[in-house]
C-alpha cells in the first residue's frame, strides 16, 4: 500500500477518514455509506476546480482495504491522494480547508479545531450546528460549496457545545477493554438513569 501514499502538500484539500470497516457506525448507523469507494469517488468529482481529496485509512485497519481497489480509484480520480495511515489526523485537520466524515469521531476533533465540517451520517454531532449536513448525494457539490463558506464558530460556541455535552454525558466508558467492576457499575448506573 505503500506505494500510493502520497505527501501532504501545500494545497487546498478537504480531509476524508475513511471508517472502521464493519463498525456499528456503518453497518447500523449508516448502512447506505457501506461502500466507502464509491462515497470517495463521489466525493472527490463534486470538489471544487484545485482541490485534492485527501483520504486516509483507518490506523486500525492498515491494509485492510483492498490494493487493487485503492489503486483503481486513484486511477480514476486523479484529485484523490492516499495519506499514510500513520499520520496523524489532527496534522490533517489543521491543514485542511474541511473535512468530510459520515460519523466517525474525527468529525468531533474537526469541530474542536474549528474546521469546516460536511457529514454524511447520523453522527452525533450533526445537529450541533457545526457542520453542513448531507441527505442527498445529488446536492453535494452545493454542499461543498456551503462548507467551504461556513462562517468559523467562536470559542464562546464550541465551548458552549462542549459544556452541553458534559451535562448531558455519563460516567462510564464503553469503548475500551476496561472490564474493572468500577467501569462496569458506571455504565450500569448510567444504563438506569437513561431507562429512568
Amino acid at each position: 500500500m505503500k506505494t500510493l501514499y502520497s505527501p501532504v502538500r501545500d494545497e487546498n484539500f478537504i480531509f476524508y477518514p475513511m471508517h472502521y470497516i464493519d463498525d456499528a457506525q456503518i453497518v447500523i448507523r449508516a448502512p447506505h455509506y457501506y461502500n466507502q469507494f464509491a462515497l470517495i469517488e463521489i466525493l472527490a468529482n463534486a470538489l471544487p476546480f484545485g482541490y485534492k481529496l485527501y483520504v486516509k485509512e483507518h490506523p486500525s485497519l492498515i491494509g485492510c482495504f483492498p490494493f487493487r481497489q485503492m489503486r483503481d480509484l486513484i486511477k480514476k480520480c486523479k484529485n484523490i491522494r492516499i495519506i499514510n495511515p500513520l499520520c496523524h489526523p489532527h496534522n490533517l485537520i489543521k491543514r485542511a480547508k474541511a473535512v468530510a466524515t459520515i460519523n466517525s469521531t474525527t468529525g468531533f476533533e474537526a469541530i474542536l479545531f474549528r474546521k469546516p465540517l460536511l457529514v454524511f451520517g447520523k453522527a452525533w454531532y450533526r445537529d450541533a450546528g457545526f457542520s453542513t449536513n448531507v441527505y442527498a448525494l445529488e446536492d453535494l457539490p452545493e454542499k461543498i460549496k456551503d462548507v467551504l463558506n461556513r462562517p468559523t464558530p467562536t470559542e464562546g460556541q464550541i465551548l458552549s457545545f462542549l459544556s452541553k455535552l458534559k451535562k448531558h454525558s455519563f460516567k462510564g466508558d464503553t469503548m475500551s477493554l476496561n472490564y474493572s467492576e468500577g467501569n462496569a457499575k458506571d455504565i450500569a448506573v448510567a444504563l438506569c438513569k437513561v431507562l429512568k
